[in-house]
């Protein structure tokens, strides 16, 4: 009796021993071995795409200054001209007999007043008479500059260095016979790109931003181009706001009228980031990975969103920061808090 005793008690000794001995192995138990891999963070070019229309950087239209038939009209249109050129004449004859009479007048005026002077300085001519003589001189004076004046308006100039972009009038046509203007000159040493921005873009454009313009009927090279003007009062139909970009023009290949492809470059995006296609699991129709935090050498469960994806990494555009280290390896075998080992 006393041996079976003894017996039971070595009994329950070893199996105390047994439950001691398997507490130890699961609070020792192995942590699973992970491999993670810090996200890259995407910068990426916001773009605006529209379709763009050159005009000239100046439109000058231009009329005579005075009635008459058009004598002669020395342009072409098309043709390039310089600052003070011949454009077009109207019959002078009779601007041309009244600044010779005006003409005459004066001379004649003038000789009186310069024979005069001397008697007057003398003392020999009344005061009264040498005031009309002044007085007639004037007079003359200024009918001789309007007649010239009159004679000059006859000839259309080129106001400035230019192209002759319309040419409406031919000889032989009544000068007030043109509703529009007769000729008309465009500067394009620089031109303008405009195109038709909607309302929920146009407060994106800024003065300076740079754009490409692509001109396919020139090249397949784009042009770099400035936004110059933003209009402020929109298209009452088509809800659009006009904007301009300015655009050097120095060998005048690009023509006022060309159509073109504008790209407008906003300021770069780097809110997204990439991760391997490996870390990104899916449980309930959601999307998630494994962040580690090498402080507490824990990993958590991170829901996230997919912007586009490659053969070996995802863009996601919501979930993850540029900072974060997510699990490539061992994922399938871990959860959400749980310690892991590198």
């Amino acid at each position: 009796m006393k041996m079976k005793k003894e017996l039971l008690i070595v009994l329950a000794f070893a199996s105390l021993s047994a439950c001691k001995n398997s507490e130890n192995e699961s609070t020792t138990k192995v942590l699973e071995k992970i491999e993670v891999q810090s996200v890259n963070s995407l910068c990426t070019l916001n773009g605006l795409y529209y379709s763009g229309l050159v005009e000239a950087e100046q439109t000058i239209p231009l009329s005579f200054e005075s009635n008459g038939v058009v004598e002669k009209v020395y342009v072409e249109e098309g043709e390039q001209v310089k600052k003070g050129q011949p454009l077009a004449t109207i019959n002078a004859s009779d601007a041309r007999n009244m600044f010779e009479l005006t003409k005459a007048k004066y001379e004649q005026a003038q000789d009186a007043y310069d024979r005069l002077k001397s008697v007057h300085e003398s003392g020999s001519l009344p005061e009264i008479k040498w005031v009309e003589m002044e007085s007639g001189l004037q007079q003359a004076k200024a009918s001789y500059a309007i007649a010239k004046n009159n004679l000059d308006r006859c000839v259309m100039k080129a106001p400035c260095n230019a192209f002759v972009g319309e040419r409406n009038c031919e000889p032989g046509m009544s000068s007030m016979m043109n509703a529009s203007s007769p000729i008309k000159l465009v500067k394009i040493d620089k031109v303008y790109i405009k195109v038709s921005v909607p309302e929920k873009e146009i407060n994106q454009m800024k003065i300076g931003e740079r754009a490409s313009i692509l001109i396919s009927a020139i090249s397949e090279i784009p042009f770099t181009a400035k936004i110059a003007k933003i209009g402020v009062v929109a298209n009452q139909i088509a809800k659009t706001y006009d904007v301009k970009l300015i655009l050097d023009n120095k060998d005048h290949l690009i023509k006022p009228g060309m159509v073109c492809d504008v790209t407008i470059n906003l300021a770069p995006s780097c809110e997204r980031v990439e991760v391997p296609i490996q870390a990104v699991l899916t449980e309930n129709n959601s999307k998630y990975v494994f962040v580690y935090d090498a402080a507490t050498k824990t990993v958590s469960k991170t829901i996230v969103k997919i912007h586009s994806l490659s053969s070996n990494t995802i863009i996601l555009k919501e979930g993850l920061k540029k900072t974060d280290v997510v699990v490539t390896k061992g994922q399938h075998r871990i959860s959400n808090n749980q310690k892991v080992n590198l």
